[in-house]
């Protein structure tokens, strides 16, 4: 009997240890989960904050995955540009050309914006304006590639240009209401009317002036009646004669 219950006490003890084992399993596989969760949170970088304009920006250059000055840093400018529109970011930098070239980001050569000098200009994305970007870089002394870390300072970016507004200007409607015209006076101005009263011609024949007078009704009217009463006249003194002589 003795026998029995201390065998049921053991059963009974070692059930107990592995539940609480299990919790501490439990416990532990917790804490763990909640420190990975804290790990990874802030490597989930945020879109940016800033609004849409050309942004002068302070850059870092460090060795690749640490925050110790890299043997490049002289060879990139300590100012940088962010063009921001619509939450895309577009950032210039300046390699000197003498000490490294084929700049590439994320496997893609970065784009040449312009050359000045010793200096060139490289044009590459980024997703938010404290973003470290690794940048694969040939470095012509040593004849080797090499990856550089470039932090981008957001905390230094200083608005330099504001967004162009491409919305177009209303146009204010034209007015085609055509202008009255003032009539023309197509009446010579100065001119004296035209008298069309014939004018007396005067033809020399062989030295002698004859007028020509042009004939108007006055000068009808009063020859006229005087040629009848001559004509009246003869034929009655022809018929006169007749008369007598029969």
């Amino acid at each position: 009997m003795g026998q029995l219950i201390s065998k049921n006490k053991f059963k009974g003890g070692n059930s107990m240890s592995i539940l609480i084992k299990r919790k501490r399993f439990f416990i532990l596989s917790l804490l763990m989960a909640l420190v990975l969760m804290v790990s990874i949170i802030p490597t989930v970088q945020a879109a940016t904050t800033l609004a849409d304009g050309t942004y002068e920006i302070n850059v870092k250059v460090f060795k690749t995955g640490t925050t110790e000055d890299s043997l490049s840093k002289n060879s990139v400018t300590e100012k940088a540009k962010l063009i921001i529109s619509e939450g895309n970011i577009q950032a210039q930098v300046a390699f000197k050309n003498t000490s490294l070239q084929d700049i590439t980001v994320g496997g893609t050569l970065a784009t040449v914006v312009s050359t000045e000098g010793e200096w060139t200009t490289y044009q590459f994305t980024i997703s938010n304006e404290n973003e470290t970007v690794p940048v694969s870089v040939r470095v012509i002394a040593m004849g080797m590639v090499q990856v550089i870390d470039i932090a981008f300072q957001g905390s230094t970016a200083n608005l330099i240009q504001e967004p162009v507004n491409e919305t177009p200007i209303e146009e204010e409607p034209v007015n085609e209401t055509p202008v009255e015209e003032e009539p023309v006076n197509e009446t010579p101005v100065g001119e004296e009317p035209v008298n069309e009263t014939p004018v007396e011609e005067t033809t020399n024949t062989e030295g002698t002036e004859k007028v020509i007078s042009p004939k108007t009704a006055d000068d009808f009217n009063t020859l006229l009646p005087l040629s009848i009463l001559i004509s009246m006249i003869a034929l009655y003194s022809v018929v006169k004669r007749l008369k007598i002589q029969q």
